[in-house]
């Protein structure tokens, strides 16, 4: 887990309720005072507090399992493993508040990575520390192109090739996607109180990553993607036993020559590119209702010292094993990093059974008919990084003003009857 980190306090005087008003308010004066915080437009309320986990790709398996089970804490973030890292606001410590606060909107705020795409390749092992050049990465291959004991295959493929897929950033937007949908958003205060229940997509906002309702399309350059992603993969525990290769050959056909029809091969850059989109999951107009806050109908008065109960709690075990299979970096079925499968078994390794590969007759260059096998198993890379924040929108409560409602029942009733606000500490 990375270090916990806190924003930048921001000291605007209006984040305090009830700041130049004299010290002796009367009820009509606290009534009225709180009454005209809790009309106030969203836009109007400041920020009182928002916590914030960075994800910056695929967990491992164990991690996922841990910390997108059957609850999601992230106000707590006593549970984050796999997290990057943390950020809170300052006075928010572990889901509780330093000080009093008058909370009249919250947030669920899910932000993916925008850019969207899947590159062919080749997943090869680690280089050794004396490797000449980068292995050879073809987009199609054989079973006779390890065939190193052949005098006419002079670069044959390094062993342990595989055919690969890197995914960029839509698995994050699917991941979100389901989790909108098979969690609700619980929050409780103390061990009575129930305050909502509900599905989270009712409240889970996705800020829109280009214009509202569009999306646009371009070509990208893949390497430095798949950097940031060998470097992800190799810091993971367990770490990968292999790295994501670009094809920079394509292959020609075959010439009898070569044992059992060995392959030739032709430098090819095509495949540095992909077609991208930009823009990524239009979750905001495909959940209808929700928006960047949602304003509580009845305020609620939150207690220093008491944990805030904010929390996702799953409610759909097949969503919920769908997203957790989109964030694992092993799709939750363990083992080895990266996967390797393939729709003849899941997970089915490159070459453990007779499923992995398939057997035909080819016509080669020279006019001969060879025998020919090639694997049907891929490894699946991902790449991409997310956040996910819980805010508040609301006012801290100047020490005089919530030791005056806190000391006076009958007062506190009347901000119930009359406001609807919900006082914390009663």
């Amino acid at each position: 887990m990375g270090k916990r980190l806190e924003k930048a306090p921001g000291k605007d005087p209006k984040k305090i309720l009830g700041f130049g008003a004299p010290s002796g308010l009367g009820a009509g004066q606290i009534i009225s005072l709180i009454s005209q915080a809790c009309s106030g437009p969203t836009y109007a309320l400041p920020v009182i507090w928002e916590s914030t986990w960075y994800i910056n790709g695929p967990l491992s398996h164990n991690d996922t399992q841990s910390t997108f089970g059957s609850q999601i804490d992230i106000l707590d973030s006593t549970n984050t493993e796999g997290i990057a890292d943390i950020t809170n606001t300052p006075g928010l410590n572990q889901g509780e508040f330093q000080t009093y606060m008058l909370i009249c909107a919250i947030g669920v705020h899910a932000r993916p990575e925008p850019l969207c795409w899947t590159a062919r390749g080749n997943a090869v092992n680690f280089p050794t520390a004396n490797a000449p050049n980068k292995p050879f990465s073809p987009d199609a291959f054989t079973a006779a192109d390890f065939a190193a004991n052949n005098p006419q295959n002079t670069f044959p493929l390094q062993p342990g090739t595989v055919p690969a897929v890197l995914e960029w950033g839509w698995w994050l937007n699917y991941a979100i996607w389901y989790l909108a949908r098979g969690y609700n958003l619980r929050w409780t205060f103390g061990s009575l109180m129930n305050i909502l229940d509900e599905e989270l997509r009712n409240t889970l906002y996705m800020p829109p990553n280009a214009q509202e309702g569009s999306a646009s399309s371009s070509l990208v350059d893949v390497n430095y993607f798949a950097s940031r992603v060998n470097t992800q993969y190799a810091n993971l525990t367990p770490a990968a036993n292999l790295l994501f290769s670009i094809i920079n050959a394509h292959r020609v056909g075959s010439v009898n020559g070569l044992i059992n029809g060995g392959s030739v091969f032709e430098p090819n850059r095509d495949d540095e590119f992909v077609e991208a989109t930009y823009g990524g999951m239009d979750l905001r107009s495909a959940l209808r209702g929700n928006s960047e806050y949602r304003v509580l109908a009845n305020a609620f008065l939150a207690k220093p010292g008491v944990k805030l109960g904010l929390i996702f709690e799953e409610n759909d075990t097949q969503e919920g094993n769908i997203m957790r299979s989109y964030l694992d970096v092993t799709q939750c079925f363990g083992g080895t990093v990266p996967p390797i499968f393939s729709e003849a078994g899941w997970p089915n390794g490159f070459a453990s059974n007779n499923n992995s590969f398939s057997e035909f007759a080819e016509r080669t260059i020279d006019g001969f008919t060879v025998p020919q096998q090639t694997y049907t198993g891929r490894a699946i890379f991902k790449g991409g990084t997310a956040t996910m924040s819980v805010l508040g929108k609301g006012y801290e409560l100047s020490d005089t003003l919530a030791e005056t409602i806190k000391g006076n029942a009958d007062l506190q009733a009347q901000l119930r009857s009359e406001i609807g606000c919900m006082c914390g500490w009663a």
